[in-house]
C-alpha cells in the first residue's frame, strides 16, 4: 500500500512474479523439479489452511513458479479472491466456485468447499503436468453431461511417463479420489503420504514457513 507518484492518490500494488505457471515450469525444466514444486505447493496450501482459509480456485494460472527462489522458495499461490473461511460464511461455502476442470466432484453434489476440495484441485493440476490433461476433460464445459462425468467417472491412472517416481501414481490417485473421505485430510497429511509413497523425507515446515507464520 503506497501513494502514486503521478496522482498522489493511495493505491495497492502487487509483487510481479518473474517466472511461469507450474505446468509450464515443469515442461520447461523437466520432471526432475516436479516433486520439489509439489512439496512447496503443499506447504503453501497448509499455510493457508492453518489460517482457516480455503482457496477454492487452484489451477495452473494461480500456481506460479519464480525463475529465482525467494527465501528458499520458488512456488507462489496467487489470487485468493474466492478464498473464504467456511465457518464464517457457511452458505457461501456451498456455492460452486473455481475453474471447472479443477473443481472437486463433491462441490457439484451440493457439498461444502473444504481442505479436501482444495487438495483435489491441486491433484488435477499435477495430473495436467504429468499426463498433459486434467483428470476429466469435458467437451462442453458447464453442461450437464460434463457434471455427470466428473461425479460418476471412476478414474484409472495411466502408467507414469519417464522421469517421475514410481510411487507418485498411487499418491496422485488418492488425491483425485471422487470420494473426499479417501483423500488426505490436510496438506500436511498429503505431504506425509507423498514421502511414504516416493521414499522421500521432505519436512512439513522450513525455517521460512515458520517465520512467515510468526509474522502473519
Amino acid at each position: 500500500f503506497d501513494t502514486s507518484p503521478d496522482s498522489g492518490l493511495p493505491r495497492f500494488t502487487l509483487e510481479f512474479i518473474e517466472g511461469r505457471d507450474i505446468v509450464e515450469a515443469v515442461r520447461h525444466e523437466g520432471p526432475g523439479v516436479f516433486v520439489d514444486l509439489t512439496v512447496e505447493a503443499l506447504r503453501a496450501l497448509a499455510f493457508l489452511h492453518e489460517f482457516d482459509l480455503i482457496h477454492r480456485d487452484l489451477k495452473p494460472d494461480n500456481l506460479l513458479v519464480r525463475d529465482t527462489p525467494k527465501l528458499g522458495c520458488r512456488l507462489v499461490i496467487v489470487d485468493i479472491g474466492l478464498a473464504l473461511r467456511a465457518k464464517e460464511q457457511p452458505f457461501e461455502a456451498f456455492r460452486v466456485a473455481g475453474t471447472l476442470p479443477y473443481v472437486a466432484p463433491e462441490l457439484l453434489a451440493n457439498r461444502a468447499a473444504s481442505r479436501r476440495s482444495d487438495l483435489y484441485a491441486l491433484g488435477a493440476v499435477l495430473h495436467d503436468i504429468v499426463y498433459g490433461a486434467t483428470p476429466t476433460v469435458g467437451t462442453a464445459p458447464g453442461a450437464g453431461d460434463f457434471v455427470r462425468e466428473v461425479i460418476d467417472r471412476q478414474r484409472t491412472m495411466a502408467e507414469l511417463p519417464p522421469g517421475y517416481p514410481a510411487g507418485l501414481r498411487e499418491w496422485l490417485s488418492e488425491l483425485l479420489s471422487p470420494e473426499p473421505e479417501r483423500r488426505p485430510a490436510s496438506a500436511a497429511e498429503a505431504l506425509a503420504r507423498l514421502n511414504e509413497s516416493c521414499g522421500t523425507r521432505f519436512p512439513a515446515e522450513t525455517p521460512a514457513s515458520r517465520t512467515a507464520r510468526l509474522l502473519s
